[in-house]
């Protein structure tokens, strides 16, 4: 992929430019978009806005810049009100959905929409902060535990569809019940981890499987 081989040297010196690839990336996927799929209704190709097939680039981004400590205390704090306001208007814009028929304010929340992601880089920020202040989380065994979820997360996202298909087979559904919200993404991840752990640990595979 180009952007691997680019973000590996903006990695090193350019973070500034990372940042406004994030700012890029939002502003096409998240606002032009969304506004057009559920305002406008142009006719749109896809070659017109090419930062339009990458919207998962700005949560990859936003992670690892928060990672390495880009932004100041204040704009983490900034962040996180943001993250906190977007995770309450997701709640109530379910809540008065039967009083809201516009689908520009209806899908916020939805996939793709800009409160999505919002409030995921504001959570994220925000039970950072919670668990860098918590002891708890400086237990030694604690940490060694956290790093051998953190080294399954890649596999699980790449095996997790097979899981969500095996998931829908047994009880029937397509996100479509309270099933999916609360059952589907514990089931998914604690068989994909399972698997992934397993699979790491077969000579030859765990060269493969990342």
């Amino acid at each position: 992929m180009p952007f691997i081989d680019i973000g590996a040297v903006l990695v090193k010196n350019h973070k500034n430019i990372l940042f406004y690839i994030v700012i890029l990336d939002f502003f096409f996927s998240f606002i032009v978009i969304y506004f057009n799929n559920n305002l406008f209704h142009l006719e749109l190709s896809p070659y017109l806005i090419p930062m339009s097939g990458t919207c998962y680039i700005g949560f990859f981004v936003m992670g690892y810049l928060i990672k390495v400590g880009y932004f100041t205390k204040k704009g983490l704090n900034v962040i996180k009100i943001l993250g906190i306001i977007s995770f309450i208007a997701a709640i109530l814009i379910p809540a008065f959905k039967f009083k809201i028929s516009l689908p520009v304010i209806q899908n916020l929340i939805e996939y793709g929409g800009p409160l999505n992601f919002l409030y995921t880089i504001g959570l994220y920020v925000f039970i950072k902060q919670l668990v860098e202040d918590d002891t708890l989380f400086q237990n030694v065994k604690m940490q060694k535990c956290l790093a051998v979820l953190a080294s399954l997360s890649l596999g699980i996202y790449i095996l997790h569809p097979f899981f969500l298909k095996i998931f829908m087979k047994m009880t029937g559904t397509e996100f479509s019940s309270w099933l999916d919200i609360l059952v589907m993404p514990i089931f998914v991840y604690i068989t994909c981890g399972l698997t992934v752990y397993i699979l790491k640990r077969i000579p030859f595979v765990n060269k493969i499987l990342p």
